[in-house]
């Protein structure tokens, strides 16, 4: 994710090429890349759901 706490992962281009590569996307999340669940979450559409793990991380966790 591209933000100020991960900089050292994308200020670089080559490090930023070689971290998004192993990602299915093939590039780094954007902030705004998490703006659908936060909007999910926070709206009547969200209300019912209760315990639950929403993985915002373009597809890494399903790989290996």
């Amino acid at each position: 994710m591209k933000t100020n706490f991960a900089r050292a992962l994308w200020e670089d281009p080559q490090r930023e090429q070689a971290v998004a590569g192993r990602t299915p996307l093939r590039r780094l999340g954007e902030p705004v890349d998490c703006a659908g669940i936060a909007v999910y979450l926070a709206s009547r559409a969200g209300s019912w759901t209760t315990g639950q793990t929403f993985t915002v991380d373009g597809g890494v966790l399903g790989c290996g």
